[in-house]
C-alpha cells in the first residue's frame, strides 16, 4: 500500500470507525433495554428464574447496565434466595453510587437472613441518608420490635406518626412495645385512639384494656427537628456533591499504585459560610485525602446559605463520601464475604485482616466485613487501630448532614493496548495507559501516562480541550529519553528533539504548525551531520504495526531546505517535496504507474509525531475483544440510564 491511499484509507476508515463505534454502542445499549424489558415482564409475572436468565444475558454483554443487577437481586429476594440478593445487590453498586436505597435493601435481605444486628444497622445508615424517610421508621420499628428493643421500637414509632399521624398500624405497634415494657396504660391509649381504623388495635384493647382507666393519660410522639440543608451554587446545578466530582483530580501515581476507594470527609459550614475542622475519618492513602481535602476547602466561595434548624440558622456538621475508582473495563471482583467466611473457618486470621482491610477501603460501609474482621483480630488477642465499634456507631448515629456519594466527572481509567496500539484487555496487552477519559466527549482528558506492560515507562503528554498541550516525552525501554515534543492547544509548536537510545542527542528542529526547520543533526557518536547548516538529512521509524519503514531524506543548505525531499515506506519512494531556498517548488504523490502533482508539501512535522500517538487517540478496538468490554469509556454510567428498581 502506497502513501496517498494509505492516509486518504486511514482518514476514511477512521471517519467510518467512529461511526460505527457509535452504532456498535448504541445497539449494545438498545439491545440491553430490550432484553431488559423482557426480563421485567417475567418479573412482573412472578417468573423469576426466566427473569434471571434474562438479565444474566444483559450482564454478559454490558456488565455496566446496572439495573439489571437491581431486578435480578430483587428476583432472587423472591424465590427466598438472599445470600444470591446480597452478591447481585454489590455488583450493581459496583457501578451505581451508594445511597439510601442500597442500604435498605442490604437491612431487608439481612432481615431475612435473620441477621438482625446487620440489618439494623444498615437500616440506620438508611436513615442517616434520608431523614424523613417514615417508611423506613416503620421497617426499623418492625424490625426493633422483633429483636425486643422496645424503647428503640417506641422512638421510631414517635418518628414515624410524627410524619404520617394516619398510619394506624403504627399505633398497634407502638402499643406492643410498651405493653412488653409493662407501660400497659400507654399501650390502651394507643390501641384506643386507633380502634375504629385497625383491626388489631380493636382486637388488643377489647382483650386487655376494657378494664383500664385510661382518661387523662395524653399520647405522646417524639418530632425530628426540622433540619434544611445549606444551598450551594446554581453552578453545579445546587448539589455539593457535583462540586466535589467535577474539582476531583485523580493523582496518576494512585492510579498506578491501584489507590482506590472512599475517601469520608466530615466538615462543620457556619453560619457565616465558613468550612472549618475537616477531619477525614475514613482514609484510603495520604495523597487522595489531601485531594479530598483541598476540594473541600475551595468550596467555600460557592455556599450561598447555611443550613438551618427549625428555620434557625445554624452550625451543622456534614459527611461527604468521596469515591476514587480506578475503571479498566471489568466489572471488579464483588468483595463479598465468601472468602472472608473460609479464612476464618481455615484459622487463617491475618488472611482475613489483610482482605477485609483491602475490602473496607473501597466501601467502609460494610459492617458485616466489619464483624469478621474483628473476630480475627479477637483470635490473635490483637486490638483493631483503624476500625472499631466506636467508629460504626458513630457513623451510623450521625445527626448532620450526609451527603450522596460523588465520584469524579471525568472517569479515572486505566487502559490496556495490543501491539498494534488497539485497545484490548490485560492479557492481550503490549502496553498500559493511566489517565482521565472526558465523560462527555469521549476522549482523554488531563496528564496520561503509558507503560509496556513490564512496567517500564513508554510515554506521557497532557490532553486539554480534546487536543494535545504542553510537552510529550517518549522512552527507550532502558529509561532514557526517546522524543521530546510540543503542543500547543493541539498544534505543533517549539522545540523538538530526539535522541538515540545511548542518550545521545539525534536531532533537533524548531516547529510552527506543519513547518519544521533543523537545527541540529547527529550521529550516534555525537559528531555532527549538518556541518555550518549544510548537509545531507535521514530520519527513520518503524510504524506502529512494527512491519513498515517510514523514512525522510533532504538536504539543507545554509539551514535551509533544498533540492528534494523524499517520503519512502519500505524503500518505496511514495511522494516528494521540492524546495529551493526553503520555499516550496513543486510535489509529487507516486502510486505504481500514477503520479500526482500537488501545490502544498507534504512532509511536514507531522512525520515526527509517533504514529502509535496518533493511533491511540481514534481508540481502535482489538476484534478479539467482547465490544462490551469497552463500554466503560464511551458511556456515562451514571446518567446513561435512569434507574429503574
Amino acid at each position: 500500500m502506497r502513501f496517498n491511499f494509505r492516509i486518504l484509507s486511514v482518514l476514511v476508515f477512521v471517519l467510518i470507525y467512529n461511526v460505527l463505534s457509535a452504532q456498535n454502542f448504541n445497539q449494545i445499549h438498545n439491545e440491553s433495554v430490550t432484553i431488559y424489558n423482557i426480563g421485567k415482564r417475567y418479573y412482573d409475572a412472578k417468573q423469576y428464574q426466566l427473569a434471571i436468565k434474562e438479565f444474566d444475558k444483559i450482564i454478559v454483554k454490558d456488565p455496566y447496565f446496572f439495573n439489571a443487577y437491581f431486578k435480578k437481586s430483587y428476583a432472587y429476594y423472591n424465590l427466598e434466595q438472599y445470600d444470591l440478593a446480597l452478591k447481585e445487590i454489590e455488583k450493581a453498586y459496583e457501578s451505581a453510587n451508594f445511597d439510601h436505597k442500597y442500604f435498605y435493601m442490604k437491612a431487608q435481605f439481612y432481615d431475612k437472613l435473620k441477621q438482625y444486628q446487620l440489618a439494623e444497622y444498615y437500616l440506620d445508615m438508611a436513615l442517616s441518608l434520608e431523614r424523613n424517610n417514615s417508611y423506613y421508621y416503620n421497617y426499623r420499628g418492625g424490625l426493633h420490635l422483633e429483636m425486643g428493643k422496645y424503647e428503640s421500637a417506641i422512638y421510631d414509632y414517635d418518628i414515624l406518626l410524627s410524619l404520617k399521624p394516619e398510619m394506624y398500624s403504627a399505633y398497634y405497634n407502638r402499643g406492643m412495645a410498651k405493653y412488653n415494657l409493662k407501660r400497659k396504660k400507654e399501650a390502651c391509649v394507643d390501641w384506643y385512639y386507633a380502634y375504629n381504623e385497625n383491626e388489631s388495635c380493636k382486637r388488643y384493647y377489647f382483650y386487655k384494656c376494657t378494664k383500664e382507666n385510661i382518661e387523662g393519660i395524653k399520647m405522646k410522639s417524639e418530632k425530628l427537628k426540622k433540619i434544611k440543608k445549606p444551598s450551594f451554587s446554581d453552578t453545579f446545578d445546587g448539589r455539593f456533591e457535583f462540586y466535589i466530582a467535577e474539582n476531583i483530580q485523580y493523582p496518576i501515581s494512585s492510579i498506578i499504585n491501584n489507590e482506590e476507594g472512599i475517601v469520608l470527609v466530615k466538615f462543620n459550614l457556619n453560619e457565616d459560610l465558613s468550612i472549618t475542622d475537616i477531619e477525614v475519618i475514613h482514609s484510603v492513602s495520604d495523597l487522595l485525602d489531601s485531594v479530598a481535602i483541598q476540594a473541600i476547602e475551595k468550596s467555600k466561595m460557592y455556599w450561598l446559605k447555611p443550613s438551618s434548624v427549625e428555620g434557625v440558622p445554624s452550625i451543622m456538621e456534614m459527611i461527604i463520601p468521596i469515591t476514587f475508582e480506578i475503571e479498566s473495563g471489568e466489572q471488579q471482583e464483588s468483595y463479598l464475604p465468601d472468602s472472608l467466611d473460609y479464612f476464618l473457618t481455615n484459622k487463617k486470621y491475618q488472611y482475613v485482616i489483610d482482605l477485609s482491610s483491602e475490602i473496607l477501603k473501597r466501601n467502609p460501609f460494610l459492617y458485616e466485613v466489619f464483624l469478621k474482621r474483628q473476630a480475627a483480630f479477637k483470635s490473635l488477642n490483637k486490638e483493631d487501630i483503624i476500625y472499631s465499634q466506636e467508629w460504626y456507631n458513630n457513623l451510623r448515629n450521625f445527626r448532620g448532614i450526609f451527603f450522596d456519594q460523588a465520584r469524579g466527572f471525568d472517569k479515572s481509567v486505566k487502559v490496556y493496548y495490543n501491539n498494534i496500539w488497539e485497545l484490548t484487555n490485560k492479557e492481550n496487552a503490549t502496553y498500559m495507559r493511566v489517565g482521565n477519559w472526558n465523560r462527555t466527549d469521549n476522549f482523554y482528558k488531563g496528564d496520561y501516562v503509558d507503560y509496556w506492560i513490564t512496567g517500564e515507562l513508554y510515554a506521557n503528554g497532557t490532553y486539554l480541550d480534546r487536543g494535545k498541550n504542553g510537552n510529550f516525552k517518549f522512552y527507550f525501554k532502558n529509561g532514557k529519553l526517546k522524543q521530546q515534543l510540543q503542543f500547543d492547544k493541539n498544534t505543533n509548536v517549539g522545540r523538538w528533539s530526539i535522541y538515540y537510545q545511548n542518550g545521545n542527542l539525534l536531532n533537533s528542529f524548531d516547529v510552527n504548525g506543519f513547518y519544521f526547520n533543523n537545527m541540529e543533526f547527529y550521529d550516534s557518536t555525537g559528531i555532527s551531520l549538518i556541518y555550518e547548516g549544510n548537509g545531507k538529512y535521514e530520519y527513520s521509524y518503524l510504524d506502529y504495526t512494527k512491519k513498515d519503514t517510514i523514512k525522510v531524506t533532504g538536504a539543507y543548505k545554509k539551514f535551509k531546505k533544498n533540492g528534494f525531499w523524499k517520503f519512502y515506506i519500505d524503500e518505496h519512494l511514495i511522494a516528494f517535496d521540492e524546495y529551493k531556498n526553503d520555499k516550496f517548488v513543486q510535489g509529487l504523490f507516486i502510486e505504481g504507474e500514477l503520479k500526482t502533482h500537488v501545490k502544498q508539501p507534504m512532509i511536514g512535522s507531522w512525520f515526527f509525531i509517533p504514529s502509535e500517538l496518533s493511533r491511540s487517540e481514534k481508540s481502535f478496538q482489538d476484534e478479539q475483544i467482547d465490544p462490551g468490554y469497552f463500554s466503560f469509556l464511551y458511556r456515562d454510567k451514571e446518567g446513561c440510564l435512569k434507574r429503574m428498581y
